[in-house]
């Protein structure tokens, strides 16, 4: 599509939309519901600073109270979220919003690539949405950013054309397909050895070229406060031939998949109701179950070999200004099933077990 860019990761995806409209010494607002290695991370690498805002226990959608209470001079975007293969409604109000301030609406939809309300695709409600294809496809990562203003859209060309790296194809396949193998054995518990090309050799020679500075890396997974302390060089976000070949082979299937996911997913919704009901428009990356005793719950899941997941909270460190009440319940009442290898023998075993 003439309004897309292609990227080597979702995050990279969210960091190069983030270059591109400019938020170097700007806010940037986000749900406090999020994944913090890598969507506030992306903030501070661009230049900016993250604003956390509470989201509703309802829908997961932003609190627009607390948005509109945080709006100021130096607020320069809303980033919201799609979650867990859904669309979430409260994306078209956050436009509204975003208009009204004149400010630019990043929806991410790295979650939810494939989900609609009614007719309407996901990532179409914001001047700008970043996909991944690796969220609910096992592919070597990769991302993409549809802009509606085409300008953005070339100055994020300009950008990664300016920080083209010779070694990035090298080091990104390395990188990505590693990844690829890692979450093909975490989601299908096997292990896919068609990538074990990942040599002793390769892994030093990658290792000196980013400490000699010849390769700029990223520093998603490193950032852990909402702290600008400086500024962080640009680092090349381009997706390689490899992966878009790879991906573009795979992407084939995802309505095959999700129809899969769907209809497990109605079946399994009358012995343990999901949390977020848009069934018709939902991918079902996860499954989201709301439960008082979610240590419990895993323990069932576990019993019948159905793995789960805990939501970001559970594992990952708070930054400042994110924690409230509402984060704590969903860490505490939150559990993500995946629906991919869940059979009816598997949900008859479990409606028994509950």
């Amino acid at each position: 599509m003439n309004n897309s860019i292609l990227t080597s990761y979702g995050r990279t995806a969210l960091y190069l939309a983030l270059l591109s409209i400019g938020v170097q010494g700007k806010k940037v607002i986000l749900p406090a519901f999020t994944c913090n290695t890598t969507v506030p991370s992306a903030i501070v690498q661009a230049g900016g600073y993250p604003l956390f805002v509470n989201v509703n226990l309802s829908n997961l959608g932003i609190d627009t109270n607390d948005l509109k209470s945080k709006l100021d001079k130096d607020v320069i975007a809303i980033i919201s979220h799609h979650y867990f293969g859904s669309f979430n409604k409260s994306v078209y109000e956050i436009q509204e919003i975003s208009t009204n301030a004149g400010l630019i609406h990043i929806e991410d939809c790295a979650h939810s690539l494939g989900a609609t309300d009614n007719s309407r695709q996901v990532g179409y409600t914001g001047d700008i949405a970043i996909f991944s294809f690796s969220k609910s496809l096992n592919n070597p990562a990769g991302g993409a950013i549809y802009f509606r203003d085409l300008s953005l859209k070339e100055h994020a060309n300009e950008l990664q054309e300016q920080h083209k790296n010779f070694f990035h194809s090298f080091i990104n396949d390395y990188e990505t397909f590693k990844y690829l193998s890692a979450i093909t054995k975490d989601r299908n518990n096997v292990e896919d050895k068609m990538f074990h090309y990942h040599l002793y050799f390769s892994r030093i020679f990658i290792k000196i070229l980013k400490e000699l500075k010849i390769y700029i890396p990223n520093h998603f997974y490193k950032i852990m406060d909402n702290q600008n302390k400086g500024s962080y060089p640009v680092f090349d976000t381009r997706m390689t031939v490899k992966q878009k070949n790879y991906i573009e082979s795979s992407i084939n299937n995802l309505q095959n998949i999700i129809q899969k996911r769907q209809m497990i997913a109605s079946k399994l919704d009358k012995i343990i109701p999901a949390y977020l009901r848009d069934f018709e428009g939902n991918t079902f990356t996860q499954y989201v179950v709301k439960h008082s005793n979610v240590c419990k719950l895993e323990d069932i899941f576990r019993k019948i070999n159905i793995k789960t997941r805990r939501v970001w909270p559970a594992f990952q460190p708070m930054w400042s200004g994110q924690y409230n009440s509402n984060i704590e319940y969903l860490k505490n009442h939150l559990l993500l099933v995946d629906l991919d290898f869940i059979t009816d023998e598997k949900i008859i075993k479990l409606e028994k077990l509950l």
